[in-house]
This record gives structure tokens, C-alpha cells and sequence, in this order.
């Protein structure tokens, strides 16, 4: 009996990892094609907008027009790329946070340790009901044992 609980336990246990491994990948998946998009769709614009530029910009060497617009382009591109990490920097290292965006990770975080703390309580009463049931199944049989003697 005690190996069909088991049995029917991990199964019921792999079934759940399963199903959690599955959402994750599938989440994982989402992200990545998410920003592969996104990186298609930069190119794709820095592409065009140096399309524009070499359309517009004169091609006479000896002015020397042709060699000052490629580096006023690389110059923006640079200060933009600047900016983009500048801020995606500030955000990830919380260094300037609005008040709502700091509301809202500390709200997290505190229900990311509630439960966490739910989550040891649960375990903690689960392995002691286990232990019990089965200190009682082995007195039941121990009892059972001494009536067979008997």
C-alpha cells in the first residue's frame, strides 16, 4: 500500500513539474521571439534611416560633404545608443525609480517572501502529517502482527 501511495504521489509530482517546465519554456520562447522581433525591427529602421542618408547627402568628394554626413549619422546613432543604455541602466539597477515603479517592486518583493514563507509552512506541516500517517500505519501493523501471533 505504502508503495502504490508513492507511486501515485511522484507521478501526481512529475506531472505538475511537467506542466511547470512546459510554461516556462513556453513563456522563455515568447521572450525570445519578442526580442528577436524587436532586434528585426531596429534593423530594419537603422537600415532605412541609412538609406535616407545616403540618398540625401552629396556624393562630390572634394567638398567633403560625403565623409561629415557619415559621421554626423554615426555620431547621433552613438548618442542614441548612449541614451538607450543610460536608461535601461537606471531601470535595472533602480538608481532612478518612480515613486509608483518602487511601489510596485517592493510589493513584489513582499509577496515574493510571503510566499516563500507559505510555501515552508505548507512543506513543513506536509512531511509532519506524512510522518505521522506513517507511524500510525506501522503501529496498525505492529498490532496487526501481535493479533496474528496470538
Amino acid at each position: 500500500m505504502l508503495n502504490a501511495f508513492k507511486a501515485n504521489a511522484s507521478k501526481e509530482v512529475k506531472v505538475k513539474r511537467r506542466n511547470v517546465i512546459k510554461e516556462v519554456t513556453l513563456l522563455c520562447e515568447e521572450q525570445t521571439n519578442l526580442i528577436d522581433k524587436q532586434q528585426f525591427e531596429a534593423d530594419k529602421k537603422k537600415t532605412e534611416v541609412k538609406a535616407r542618408v545616403m540618398s540625401v547627402r552629396p556624393r562630390d568628394k572634394r567638398v567633403g560633404l560625403h565623409k561629415s554626413e557619415i559621421s554626423k549619422f554615426e555620431i547621433a546613432e552613438d548618442k542614441m545608443m548612449k541614451i538607450n543604455e543610460m536608461i535601461v541602466g537606471r531601470s535595472t539597477n533602480k538608481m532612478c525609480v518612480s515613486k509608483k515603479r518602487s511601489v510596485f517592486f517592493e510589493w513584489r518583493n513582499a509577496i515574493l517572501q510571503q510566499r516563500g514563507f507559505m510555501y515552508s509552512i505548507k512543506n513543513y506541516i506536509e512531511k509532519g502529517l506524512f510522518h505521522k500517517g506513517f507511524m500510525e500505519i506501522k503501529e496498525q501493523s505492529l498490532v496487526n502482527r501481535k493479533e496474528r501471533v496470538i
